[in-house]
């Protein structure tokens, strides 16, 4: 359970036992495992003050004491000991005179029928106990409404086909007035109720348009324990809720033996005149925050666009920065490459002019003057000795600052590619016929002598 759930549990506990120590009211329902039914129902069946809770375990649905319903005792308990403050006390309206005396007269009968009818049910809770999986909240609500069509027929509002908590929800979640209804098959007025009240077409109408309306029978362990929660003294009963502060509160209570359909209305519809502006305020304050929670979104939704824009934009900008970054670095590479390449260029040819052999003298007969054209116009010009071979020519052409790395000799007339087609047996200047002097090209390798 989260915290969401635990604080709308924590106050519907308080709007129901009237309890303002919102530490008492937690510390119970933790005691009862968050259970609010058994912890309401635990706390209004004691009396024994604030320590009594430590006292008295999770009771048993099969082992719960029904109070006694209408009796003198209960009535004053409930309206001396205790002072819900959830609870609205409606102006009582004047009455006929012949209903004040029918109600005195009938005063000790329902007293003493209420009383035989909880000590039935208590021992009939000790001798067949009900286990807790046993009870289906929905189920009885089903079972309710469909022995009510099946005895009164389907003319009458349309009731809420869920628990109590779900009514309650749907009620708060809607911004709606609730009307429960509270059934006892056993009470002398139930049968008028239901057929000239309930059943009735102006009745169906107003509750159907004004209000949710859930039923439920007192018989039932569901409406055993709304019963316990509404704490009402005789039957039938109703109750209308409505939302005061985010929470549900009792607001009209309606004893309605007896009481014709016009006195039935005329209660509903004081009250809800009475309560429509906490409605109105209600669904006012709930349009502002669905708004403003509408406006939240749209900025936080515009916010974020933004910061995709940004972060998209930002990322463009690191993309180039590392762009530029890598091509300074593969430029840095390359030109390192090329410097290395250069440096050791120059050791090949350091090396190479090393090893070549001393130019013979201008006169000697065992010489010959070579000319090498290069591709940039420029010309080198030495003499070789005759027993030199081609790779002299090559070595000294290679050592040339403006030669190039790799290249052929290309003898003038005849034309012809000067390569060297083995290392192991490479012609002397001789053999090849350059003597007495010879024109050689340098030319790129890869470019066609034709």
């Amino acid at each position: 359970m989260n915290e969401d759930e635990k604080s709308e549990k924590l106050a519907h506990f308080q709007e129901l036992t009237g309890i303002g120590d919102l530490d008492r009211c937690r510390s119970t329902l933790e005691h009862y495992n968050w259970n609010l039914e058994v912890a309401v129902e635990s706390m209004l069946s004691v009396d024994e003050g604030e320590g009594a809770m430590a006292s008295h375990p999770v009771p048993e649905p099969g082992l719960r004491q029904r109070r006694v319903v209408g009796s003198l005792q209960d009535i004053t308990r409930t309206q001396v000991g205790r002072q819900p403050v959830h609870m609205v006390m409606p102006v009582q309206r004047h009455q006929p005179w012949s209903n004040w005396l029918a109600d005195i007269v009938l005063l000790p009968f329902r007293f003493a029928f209420s009383t035989v009818w909880s000590i039935f049910r208590f021992l009939g809770a000790l001798l067949f106990p009900v286990s807790q999986s046993a009870i289906n909240s929905v189920g009885d609500v089903i079972q309710f409404i469909s022995m009510f069509e099946e005895q009164y027929g389907d003319s009458h509002p349309q009731f809420f086909r869920g628990s109590y908590e779900d009514a309650v929800n749907a009620a708060r979640r809607d911004v709606r007035f609730l009307l429960v209804y509270l059934h006892s098959r056993d009470h002398m007025h139930t049968e008028q109720f239901c057929r000239e009240v309930v059943c009735s077409v102006g009745v169906t109408e107003y509750v159907n348009e004004n209000m949710i309306f859930w039923g439920c029978d007192v018989n039932s362990n569901e409406g055993y324990r709304v019963s316990r929660i509404m704490r009402e003294a005789t039957y039938p009963f109703l109750a209308l809720l409505c939302v005061q502060d985010s929470r549900m509160v009792i607001v009209e209570r309606i004893e309605a033996g007896g009481m014709s359909v016009d006195d039935v209305m005329a209660r509903l519809v004081g009250a809800v005149e009475t309560n429509e502006p906490l409605l109105v305020a209600a669904r006012s304050d709930r349009q502002q925050r669905t708004e403003s929670v509408a406006l939240r979104e749209q900025q936080d939704k515009a916010y974020l666009e933004s910061l995709r824009q940004d972060q998209e934009k930002e990322r463009r900008q690191q993309e180039e920065q590392e762009r530029i970054r890598q091509e300074e670095r593969d430029q840095q590479r390359k030109q390192q490459q090329q410097q290395d390449m250069q440096e050791l260029l120059a050791r090949q040819r350091e090396e190479k002019r090393r090893s070549l052999p001393l130019e013979p003298d201008a006169g000697s007969k065992d010489s010959t003057k070579v000319l090498f054209r290069l591709p940039d116009g420029r010309r080198l010009e030495r003499r070789f000795a005759k027993t030199d071979t081609l790779q002299v020519l090559y070595d000294y052409a290679f050592c040339s600052e403006e030669s190039l790395q790799k290249f052929v000799l290309v003898s003038s007339f005849p034309r012809k590619e000067l390569r060297i087609e083995s290392t192991s047996n490479v012609p002397t200047l001789e053999e090849a016929g350059l003597i007495p002097s010879a024109s050689l090209f340098v030319q790129n390798e890869d470019t066609d002598s034709d």
